[in-house]
């Protein structure tokens, strides 16, 4: 049988999830989330399954993002003749997504005792590996090969149960989550400018692809090609209008020769003479994205009177069916609901207008991700100096981690009149209450257990805060900080290191706590690229070791691709030090050159600081282990 959604409003609707209340009417087709357009419609298709003899009905439920009317429902009626037992199958998980390259899958069936069933799958391309028969509660195995065409997706039939199985396409592309060429609030103009990197020995190239807000990707958005010659960089002052747009948005990278180049993204305001104020933006994969199954957390400023707070979400290839909880900072649940998005779909709303309700102080909003798949990020603004910082709600990891660190904490005087703090909020995402200790490591010194720590302890769902954490030791100075826990897992933690202006406001960035596995391990390579203004910018190194210390092998290059010199550098266990470019690299950088750090033995966060010396706002950047 088919039911006719039609979209009779104004603009796009997005179906979030199409559903039965009777397992014995199987909805076969199309796969939510999807989106129709104004005028448009689609045909939904459905199977009717009876278990046994006897009159059934349901309800055939459409779930979308219209303000009137978001739940529609259509009643459904059959007869089933025979008289078998009740026979109804269901699996878990519901639905599956596999990457490019393939891969297996188990999927749980659940039946009465006696209840006989066979699997099957609509399209070649899934193979059913084992079993394909049986009876009563059991598993049932699936693979894919690689897929090198485009996405796709097909239905996997157990029984009475049906699941959607899809698969990602085989022309990989990374996303950079916000990109603008647009006036902001409060007469400040937002720019996005990008560094592209070659880190190898031959030519890449590739398209840099420009989605809208509030559009679902197309075929033809518009495209930019790039081409970066071996160990070059490549500098976009302003990415937007090279590409001939404007506005805000978020894009596609995809490379067409070679791989992917190594990225830095910042957005900043321009406010011309006097300087700028930004924030770094990481180039997402696919499989960094919140997926299907997975939770992730965002954390509101601890002065929204100081700061204005935008949420933005980027949907990937198959769309995203959200579910969003806001906690006040006790753990006590203010709101929740729901957001569906279409395939490559780009929105940045202010939070209130995003979530409902305006967010008080140290306010979490937590993440669920039903369907498809997303990357969900926070944007804090200080309302003064028009300095933005950046969030993402990272998946939540399973399991209880002893420590993470958070590579650099300040409370100490700069050069220009500069003064840097850092702010600390930590969340207890977990079930159970958790306890631990905040541990300082001074610079110059080998950390150990012994240094300056604080206790914290957080209730399930509450939020602490630290104003100038560093004031919570009675310390001052520059160093590094760990998240060591003592009981259950480490709580989620950002930090912000700004400067102090006082009434003329902040100007700084948000920092992760790290695992030590995120770190640099022997064998690996990350790069930093050097600020393209040298002039406008003052550009720092730091490091931070783990127990075993670190060897690092430096390479530099100037823009070109050039080699400038190589040298080494040999680090003491838990040390953390901050240098000026000129001391680290022995001169100073030039514009857009790249440092490139091997660890041959050990590990380490490496990190670059570049601070405008107008407004000394300071911006990170992590160098990353080089991915394929």
């Amino acid at each position: 049988m088919t039911v006719t959604i039609r979209n009779t409003g104004k603009g796009s609707l997005t179906v979030g999830a199409l559903g039965s209340s009777n397992s014995q009417f199987v909805v076969t087709s199309p796969a939510a989330p999807l989106a129709i357009p104004e005028a448009g419609q689609v045909q939904a298709t459905l199977s009717f399954r009876p278990a046994n003899a006897g009159a059934q009905a349901a309800s055939f439920s459409v779930t979308g993002n219209d303000a009137i009317a978001p739940l529609a429902a259509v009643a459904l009626s059959g007869t089933g003749t025979g008289g078998a037992a009740s026979c109804t199958v269901s699996l878990s998980p519901a639905n599956a997504l596999l990457a490019v390259e393939g891969g297996s899958r188990t999927l749980n069936v659940a039946a009465p005792a006696g209840c006989s069933w066979a699997a099957s799958a609509e399209a070649a391309w899934i193979t059913i590996t084992s079993p394909t028969s049986g009876s009563g509660s059991g598993t049932v195995a699936f693979s894919t090969g690689p897929n090198s065409g485009a996405a796709r997706a097909a239905l996997l039939t157990v029984g009475t149960a049906t699941l959607v199985i899809t698969q990602s396409g085989g022309v990989e592309t990374a996303v950079v989550p916000a990109v603008a060429s647009t006036p902001g609030a409060l007469g400040s103009f937002f720019k996005t400018g990008l560094q592209l990197h070659n880190p190898t020995n031959t030519p890449i190239s590739g398209e840099l692809i420009y989605h809208p807000a509030g559009a679902s990707g197309a075929e033809d958005d518009p495209a930019f090609f790039y081409e970066v010659a071996p160990g070059a960089t490549e500098y976009f002052s302003d990415v937007l209008p090279a590409m001939r747009q404007s506005g805000l948005g978020s894009v596609d990278l995809a490379p067409r020769t070679g791989g992917f180049p190594v990225s830095t993204i910042r957005i900043f305001n321009d406010a011309g003479d006097a300087g700028t104020t930004g924030m770094t933006e990481e180039l997402f994969r696919p499989d960094e994205a919140l997926e299907q199954g997975k939770t992730g957390v965002l954390i509101a400023p601890p002065e929204p009177s100081r700061a204005r707070y935008n949420i933005g979400a980027r949907s990937l290839g198959f769309g995203a069916t959200i579910r969003f909880t806001v906690r006040d900072a006790s753990g006590a649940i203010r709101t929740t609901g729901a957001k569906f998005y279409p395939p490559v779909y780009f929105e940045q709303q202010t939070a209130e207008t995003f979530l409902g309700l305006p967010l008080l102080a140290n306010d979490t909003v937590t993440f669920q991700v039903d369907a498809g798949s997303a990357i969900l990020y926070g944007a804090t603004t200080d309302n003064t100096t028009q300095d933005p910082s950046l969030q993402f709600a990272r998946a939540l990891r399973s399991g209880s981690e002893a420590r993470r660190t958070i590579a650099a904490v300040a409370a100490a005087p700069g050069i220009l009149d500069s003064f840097f703090r850092t702010t600390l909020q930590l969340h207890n995402p977990t079930a159970t209450p958790i306890a631990g200790r905040l541990v300082f490591h001074p610079a110059g010194l080998s950390g150990t257990d012994a240094d300056p720590s604080v206790t914290y302890t957080l209730a399930t769902g509450a939020t602490a805060s630290y104003a100038d954490v560093l004031a919570a030791f009675g310390r001052t100075g520059l160093g590094s900080l760990d998240v060591v826990a003592t009981t259950g897992p480490v709580p989620l933690a950002v930090a912000r290191v700004f400067n102090d202006g006082g009434v003329r406001g902040t100007t700084g960035f948000s920092v992760e706590a790290l695992r030590p596995a995120d770190a640099l391990q022997a064998g690996q390579t990350g790069i930093l690229i050097a600020p393209p203004d040298p002039a406008a910018t003052r550009f720092n190194v730091g490091i931070r070791t783990f127990d075993a210390g670190a060897s690092l092998s430096v390479t530099i290059r100037n823009g070109e691709g050039q080699l400038i010199r190589t040298f080494t550098k040999v680090y003491a266990p838990n040390l953390f030090e901050q240098q000026a470019g000129s001391v680290f690299l022995g001169a100073a950088p030039g514009a857009s050159d790249s440092v490139a750090i091997t660890v041959t033995a050990g590990s380490a966060i490496v990190y670059g600081a570049a601070t405008d010396n107008k407004t000394q706002d300071p911006a990170i950047q992590i160098a990353r282990a080089a991915r394929p």
